[in-house]
């Protein structure tokens, strides 16, 4: 055997043994960065993970682990490099700051569908709050909001509502985060009373007309808790 194959001898035998750290050291001195950046990822060590994975030419991988270490630049870099430019621009606007590029990425992206054409919505909306543009991104937020219960449901709808529910919860907006809660519960989508019940619960404090996870689907109406609207200054 020469030193790289006895490398990832060790790599593996210290792995077998619980010996985790050993393991990814062994690992990336024999140029296996994929293993150790497995081994990373396993122990939750999130940065090393995505800088093994970026070495092994993974980079959805390591947009993924960059973004769970609180890395939203980073991770966009490697949203990029993995051909996924929506997410990106939403990790530069809501987690980097970085709004003008996030839009310029958000209005040169050609929508394929109906669910992309809200993502970049959502993004526009998301750059317009974090320059101080509240009242016109709270506008784009409402009318992601009402096309929503028209959305299939797929992943893509998936990405919409977790878009809409961070930039819901990032302009104060309870009523929004009601009404997308409500049109999930209404789509049948799994667990969505739950989440409902639990936001409410830890937001609010109250969960009194939410419908329970027993409940009907019909009987969850898509109104809102009591949430006062935003004033004038707050919208400003």
């Amino acid at each position: 055997m020469n030193r790289e194959q006895l490398l990832q001898r060790a790599a593996w035998l210290y792995d077998r043994a619980g010996l985790q750290e050993a393991a990814c050291r062994c690992a990336q001195d024999s140029g296996d960065y994929a293993h150790a950046a497995r081994l990373h990822e396993q122990a939750g060590r999130w940065l090393p993970a995505a800088q093994a994975y970026e070495r092994a030419g993974n980079p959805l991988a390591s947009a993924r682990c960059y973004e769970q270490a609180g890395r939203p630049l980073e991770a966009a870099e490697q949203f990029l490099a993995a051909q996924q430019p929506l997410n990106a621009a939403w990790l530069l606007a809501h987690g980097a700051k970085r709004y003008a590029r996030a839009e310029r990425i958000a209005r040169e992206y050609e929508s394929k569908d109906p669910d992309e054409e809200l993502v970049v919505a959502l993004i526009l909306a998301r750059g317009r709050a974090g320059r101080g543009r509240r009242l016109q991104a709270m506008e784009s937020l409402c009318r992601v909001v009402e096309r929503l219960p028209r959305l299939d449901l797929s992943m893509s709808r998936e990405r919409v509502v977790t878009l809409a529910l961070a930039l819901a919860a990032h302009l104060g907006r309870h009523d929004q985060t009601a009404l997308i809660h409500a049109a999930q519960v209404h789509a049948h989508v799994p667990g969505a009373a739950e989440a409902w019940e639990a936001w409410a619960q830890q937001t609010l404090g109250d969960t009194e007309g939410i419908p329970r996870p027993a409940d009907s689907v019909e009987a969850a109406e898509p109104t809102s808790p009591d949430a006062e609207p935003a004033t004038d200054e707050e919208v400003s």
